[in-house]
């Protein structure tokens, strides 16, 4: 079992076990609603963090069920409190559920790497206490996501409360889910086509009307050509692929396919996650998609919330958007 009331170090990190007497330093670090932006809130005032820390310094939950750790991130060349690190454990051990962590960095900290670097130090160290590690980050918080990706999380369908899992995944699992996301080019049309026509048909639904439309399996090269296509690759073989539209404030997801021997292994998910990513760095406030009934599930797991319906060529289809807020907070 991990011991809770001792600190540990990063390359640049000292972590201290939190106590009631950090509340004074981190009041001012944490005071900033931006923190919020994902998980609701208010940053609270002085005495409202004291007495939230001396509830945390207990390190165990008031039925006992759940042990707390919580530590402070202080850089030690400087001696600065930074933010936090948070893992809840299952009273009864590993064998009885995961671990679930959790950080923040106040803003004046943010863009260093702290938080990655002490993600994956307790991550690490709980992993050799015999812990399965899990997080659970909005689909929108982007460092968020780039620090869990940092420590070796990776994003699952499940959601709770709006938030997506994120797990470290089996050996097995690992080696077959590594992929890359990359821009595609003129060269990967041919494998975009194959992967575009086979996932296409895959649905026993669309399947019928899309042979009657042979002209809808036909792929256009524009979006390669005006650089709005990103390829996932699984070593040298393209297994998935996104595209876009951009107009003023608003990107459009306008494909997304997956190979079929490739479904559900989080490969569309990422697909959307780049995209949204790529939006963010553009400063687009609002992501849309027109999905097919098949895809609706899959788009609301990922943070989109259903509008109207629209008629396509196909039948009635959901109109979805996903709202990008202004910051994507600290790594």
């Amino acid at each position: 079992m991990m011991d809770l009331d001792q600190g540990w170090r990063t390359e640049r990190l000292d972590l201290e076990p939190l106590t009631v007497e950090h509340a004074a330093e981190l009041a001012p670090v944490l005071d900033d609603a931006a923190l919020h932006e994902f998980t609701g809130g208010a940053p609270l005032a002085p005495a409202a963090l004291t007495a939230r820390y001396a509830r945390l310094a207990e390190r165990r939950s008031p039925d006992g069920q759940q042990l707390w750790g919580n530590w402070v991130m202080r850089v030690r060349g400087t001696s600065m409190a930074v933010g936090t690190m948070q893992v809840t454990l299952p009273a009864g051990g590993p064998a009885a559920g995961p671990a679930e962590v959790a950080w923040v960095v106040g803003p004046q900290a943010q863009g260093r790497g702290y938080a990655k670097e002490a993600a994956s130090g307790l991550v690490a160290l709980l992993r050799e206490a015999g812990w399965t590690v899990i997080a659970h980050i909005h689909p929108a918080h982007l460092a968020s996501q780039r620090v869990a990706r940092a420590a070796g999380l990776s994003p699952t369908g499940e959601v709770h409360d709006g938030e997506v899992r994120w797990v470290i995944p089996s050996s097995a699992a690992a080696e077959q889910a590594m992929f890359v996301i990359r821009a595609a080019g003129p060269g990967d049309m041919s494998a975009l086509r194959d992967v575009f026509r086979r996932s296409s048909l895959s649905n026993d639904g669309d399947r019928a009307n899309l042979l009657a439309h042979p002209d809808v399996l036909e792929l256009p090269d524009l979006a390669v050509k005006e650089g709005r296509t990103r390829a996932a690759v699984a070593g040298d073989r393209i297994v998935g692929f996104a595209t876009w539209l951009g107009t003023g404030n608003i990107f459009e997801i306008e494909d997304l396919f997956v190979d079929p021997e490739r479904m559900r292994q989080g490969i569309g998910r990422a697909l959307v996650l780049d995209l949204i990513a790529i939006a963010h760095g553009h400063g687009v406030r609002r992501v849309e998609v027109t999905a097919n009934q098949h895809a609706l599930a899959f788009y609301e797991t990922t943070g989109f919330v259903a509008d109207y319906e629209v008629a396509t060529m196909f039948g009635p289809a959901p109109r979805m958007h996903m709202d990008i807020p202004a910051t994507g907070g600290g790594a």
